[in-house]
């Protein structure tokens, strides 16, 4: 098990990227966070949240335990 940690900035990429395709994504993409997030599935290459990704995206600032 380990802990993806969710911090205020990932919450609000999250948050941004819900407007997809509507969002102009040149500047998330230069963040830790898209990375993270491309890294545990959360987001597509295209910039779409996968399930898992719209899934979080209202979490608070914290963490979630995964298997």
């Amino acid at each position: 098990m380990s802990c993806v940690p969710v911090t205020v900035e990932m919450r609000e990429l999250l948050e941004a990227l819900t407007a997809w395709p509507d969002v102009d994504t040149a500047e998330l993409r230069l963040t830790t966070e898209w990375d993270q997030a491309r890294a545990w599935g959360w987001i597509m290459e295209s910039g779409e949240l996968t399930g898992q990704g719209m899934r979080h995206r209202h979490e608070l600032p914290g963490g979630i335990v995964r298997d």
